[in-house]
């Protein structure tokens, strides 16, 4: 009798790419389709959140003296004079507060578009990634997007405003930066469309979907975040 030889199978090793984190802060520039393949096999959070959160923070101390003067203009600011702070208090107060705010609001951000690109991606088209996964692709994405709005900063120090942009915001006759229309407007920019075609290329080379429906997703999940954010500003101005 001629015995059976049983030969083990080894689950297939999962391919590792060393240093990817760093070298993918410029591949998304210029190769994110290889990128993003690269990200499918071994996801990256932890560099490419650091260099965003510090590009964020970068980009707001280059003009945060314009920021503090455009917020000098708002009803918030007036509330704050009327209890009594001074002009000199008062600045002092928002010198530490919008870095903070600021840089706390990119943080989520990513985290945000990618719940709901889980949702949309797993869920509502039947796609298969993990969270970590998706956020590293979103990571990249908005790293790319922070980076790129570096581009208005000589033109904000030109103008002597933060009232720059490269969206449909800039044929508004008043930029009122809180109002909906606003915010709405510059949702439809250069460096979000350029985002949203990236995001749309990873999402659909992880979810192993066709390019449209890859797009479908990150319109779908950048767009919710968008929303949700000229709300934000609605509700706001009705309690101005």
């Amino acid at each position: 009798m001629t015995e059976s030889l049983v030969v083990p199978v080894t689950p297939e090793e999962k391919k590792r790419h060393p240093g990817l984190g760093l070298k993918g802060l410029y591949e998304v520039f210029v190769n994110p389709s290889g990128l993003f393949a690269k990200i499918k096999e071994d996801p990256k959070v932890l560099v490419p959140y650091l260099a965003m959160v510090l590009a964020a923070a970068g980009f707001m101390f280059l003009v945060l003296d314009y920021i503090i003067e455009a917020q000098m203009q708002t009803e918030q600011f007036q509330k704050m004079m009327d209890q009594g702070l001074t002009r000199e208090q008062a600045t002092g107060m928002m010198r530490f507060t919008v870095p903070v705010f600021g840089s706390l609001a990119m943080a989520l951000a990513p985290l945000i578009i990618a719940a709901l690109a889980l949702f949309w991606g797993n869920f509502v088209f039947a796609g298969k990634s993990s969270f970590k996964t998706i956020l590293s692709v979103v990571l990249f994405g908005e790293f790319l997007f922070i980076v790129g709005s570096y581009v208005v900063v000589p033109l904000i120090l030109a103008k002597g405003s933060i009232a720059v942009s490269l969206s449909l915001a800039a044929f508004l006759p008043d930029a009122n930066l809180e109002s909906p229309l606003y915010v709405l407007l510059s949702k439809i920019s250069v460096f979000h469309i350029w985002e949203l075609f990236v995001l749309g290329i990873g999402f659909s080379i992880i979810f192993d979907f066709s390019r449209n429906k890859g797009m479908w997703v990150s319109v779908l999940s950048m767009g919710l975040l968008s929303i949700l954010h000229v709300l934000v500003a609605a509700i706001g101005s009705m309690f101005a």
